[in-house]
């Protein structure tokens, strides 16, 4: 029963609002501890190399160097190349530091980003936190599984699309809750323009700024209009255009010939098995990222010799999971609608790489937008211990970023070069046959480490099961290793030999094996030694 004032009126208690530590209902200082954590971690992975396919995306690639060549790109990637394009028009290639900044300036926004998305959400869920939003960014700033996008400039594209399927989500959710039509067509511009701006990202962008949105109004519209009529009317012309749209962006982006190779790979099948054991594999990193977990080499048959089936207790046990989670999430639509969105994300965030992935299966940078999600549902969880606890609570939380920041320092440090990189995953795989070979492999080509009877030892040592698991089936790439090695060593006989082999199997790229045969049968007639 409300209380009344001495005039008789009605005076009903307004509602608490908690204390913010930091000042954090100001704007300004959010911004600035947000941005101050997502830089500060990545301060010494300014004078990183470029990394893996960095040498043909950037340092070799001719496209990125002038206008005319950025215009006859393929839409599929456009921005990402521009950016590339912007870095290089301004510095080149040899001043490392432009090409990490840009990275991390692009971490910082997807922090921001993160900030006001959950903000958004807890404000569609009736609570106007700024505490549990502030932790989630936080913790998103400084989580070492992070560290591969930034540190890997090809992985720019992922940090790019990150905002703006955030951005498309807070168009949504504007549009949702707007109270006159003027922001309700705001809301909307904004999340068109973020589809379309993540769509020219990478080719899987369009449909995680498509799927995080219609997850949002699946959440807090779906309950409230599945069993009216007109939703009926609605949905069926809705998800036929939607999936229409979908096809003629793969077909006209050039993108379905990509999709097409990639599905029909004779391990098709096995990716997506192995995909199910990969998803908690990655869950658990994002919940326990310690840095001797960490590792460049994720190369999935954790079972040497074995294709993944349905059969498999492992996958079968990751299925049964994954069914769970999205029981707890439709379960929790009703009762908190918040929870189950960002429990969904981490989900949705990988499932085209359930079909359309590589041998790889999945790196760390592919998990960048499910981590948003993760650290979303860490910080609505921490909020709370920290308001149950005054004082314990925000120094637990803390001492957790602090830690977790300084795992992303050291892992920077790993990211260095090449070399580095790859020794790190060496003694955290030290029997992985591809993480041997490719040190090999820098041993016996990059000029400033090159160490020729290093890399012959490494290269012979990745097929020898007294020191490493058995690789399952022919890998013509780790044979040409050895090839190379042996080049190395000017032993151009047996390089030749080899590389023969390879080209006349016809697997793999051709075209980069013939031009290894032709390098090495040069060496064997000149007798010179290698370059």
């Amino acid at each position: 029963m409300a209380r009344r004032a001495s005039d008789g009126t009605s005076c009903r208690p307004s509602p608490l609002r908690p204390k913010l530590p930091f000042l954090l209902n100001r704007s300004w200082v959010v911004v600035g501890l947000l941005i101050c954590c997502a830089v500060l971690p990545y301060v010494n992975s300014l004078n990183g190399s470029f990394h893996f396919d960095d040498e043909w995306t950037i340092v070799r690639n001719n496209s990125i160097r002038s206008w005319a060549g950025m215009a006859g790109h393929s839409l599929r990637r456009w921005l990402t190349y521009f950016t590339y394009y912007v870095n290089y028009s301004v510095h080149g290639t040899d001043f490392m530091p432009g090409w990490h900044v840009v990275n991390i300036a692009l971490h910082a926004a997807c922090v921001l980003g993160l900030y006001g998305t959950v903000r958004l959400v807890l404000a569609s869920a009736g609570r106007g936190d700024s505490l549990a939003p502030f932790i989630a960014a936080l913790l998103f700033a400084v989580h070492p599984l992070a560290s591969e996008p930034v540190n890997y400039i090809r992985a720019r594209g992922p940090i790019i699309y990150t905002i703006f399927t955030l951005l498309a989500l807070c168009g949504t959710i504007i549009a949702h809750r707007a109270g006159s039509w003027p922001r309700r067509l705001g809301g909307m511009a904004l999340s068109a323009i973020a589809i379309v701006l993540a769509a020219i990202t990478k080719e899987v962008a369009g449909f995680f700024a498509l799927a995080l949105p219609a997850l949002y109004v699946a959440t807090f519209v779906g309950p409230a209009v599945v069993g009216k009529k007109r939703f009926w009317f609605v949905i069926g012309p809705v998800g036929a255009l939607a999936a229409l749209g979908g096809w003629a962006w793969l077909r006209f982006s050039g993108s379905l010939p990509v999709v097409n190779t990639l599905t029909s790979h004779p391990l098709a099948g096995h990716h997506f098995w192995a995909m199910m054991t990969v998803f908690w594999r990655y869950v658990s990193l994002a919940v326990w990222p310690a840095p001797g977990r960490l590792s460049v080499d994720h190369y999935v048959p954790y079972h040497p010799s074995r294709v993944y089936s349905f059969g498999d207790a492992d996958v079968l046990l990751a299925i049964v999971g994954i069914l769970v989670l999205l029981g707890v999430a439709i379960w929790l639509a009703r009762r908190r609608p918040a929870v189950s969105v960002f429990l969904t994300v981490p989900l949705i965030g990988i499932l085209p790489y359930f079909v359309v992935t590589t041998i790889d299966i999945l790196v760390e940078y592919k998990f960048y937008l499910p981590l948003t999600g993760v650290c979303a549902l860490a910080g609505l969880g921490l909020a709370r211990l920290w308001r149950a606890w005054p004082v314990a609570g925000p120094v637990m939380v803390l001492g957790l970023c602090l830690a977790m920041g300084l795992a992303t320092a050291s892992r920077n440090v790993a990211w260095r070069t090449e070399l580095s990189l790859w020794e790190d995953a060496a003694k955290k795989g030290p029997r992985k046959a591809r993480t041997i070979n490719v040190l090999a492999w820098i041993l016996a080509t990059d000029e400033q480490v090159k160490d020729p009877p290093r890399a012959l030892e490494f290269a012979r040592r990745s097929f020898d099961t007294n020191y490493v698991d058995p690789w399952w089936g022919y890998d013509a790439h780790l044979v040409d290793t050895l090839a190379e090695a042996y080049y190395a060593n000017g032993l151009y006989d047996q390089a030749v030999r080899i590389e023969q082999e390879i080209v006349q199997r016809g697997v793999g790229p051709v075209w980069f094996f013939r031009q290894q045969l032709d390098k090495f049968e040069d060496a064997q007639r000149q007798g010179r030694p290698a370059d």
